[in-house]
């Protein structure tokens, strides 16, 4: 093992036994750091749950390839019901004001593409909270409820960090692991091919299990 490779196992160690005891519980479950196939680490996440809630179910994927972005439509839906506002000509002042207000009551906002003049002044305020419209992310689009229905019902957009890693929120723990499995490998199919280098879930604050790169 490199020296730097030894300061960060290092470094890894010393930040988990900071954590508190559920989690060196949950920790224990991942016996292993050897990836293992998406079946298994599924059974895993029951045993490695560490709030009273219901934990959201995170998948972290590690690309050999940077500027990676786009959207897929997860088919068991997401880990939360998103509200969508459709603007045109009819509501364009009344949403405006509410915006400029501070009134922000959605989580998307679609327009048609000649309507994006109209609402460019909305940039500075939408813009920093990542809720412009954009024809990457589906956002501005001919069919405004088409993309509606979709973000509605589990499209989501995944873009890597400045590590060209993608986190992306594929489900709830209540889904149960076949809902999550298609989720999971809906997200994997939509990666570039073969650039994939790594790839982790974990629950909302538990350890997190390595998989195998390539079952899908």
């Amino acid at each position: 093992m490199t020296k730097k490779k030894v300061e960060e196992s290092v470094k890894v160690e010393a930040r988990d036994t900071k954590k508190g005891k559920k989690y060196q519980t949950a920790k224990q479950f991942v016996e292993t750091a050897m990836p293992i196939e998406l079946s298994e680490a599924l059974e895993l996440l029951e045993k490695t749950q560490v709030t009273k809630f219901d934990p959201t179910v995170e998948l972290h994927i590690n690309l050999s390839i940077a500027g990676v972005r786009g959207n897929v439509v997860l088919p068991s839906g997401s880990h939360k019901t998103k509200k969508v506002l459709i603007v045109d000509d009819n509501n364009l002042d009344t949403e405006t004001k509410k915006i400029e207000a501070g009134k922000i009551e959605f989580d998307a906002l679609i327009v048609k593409p000649e309507m994006m003049p109209k609402v460019a002044k909305l940039a500075k305020i939408l813009g920093p909270k990542g809720l412009m419209p954009n024809p990457k992310t589906g956002t501005v689009t001919e069919d405004p409820q088409k993309a509606a229905e979709e973000i509605s019902g589990g499209k989501v957009e995944y873009k890597q960090d400045k590590d060209s890693i993608i986190h992306l929120a594929v489900g709830k723990l209540s889904f149960g692991k076949e809902k999550l499995a298609v989720n999971i490998k809906e997200v994997l199919r939509a990666m570039p091919a073969n650039k994939v280098k790594s790839v982790f879930i974990n629950l909302t604050m538990a350890p997190s299990i390595p998989v195998l790169v390539g079952k899908k």
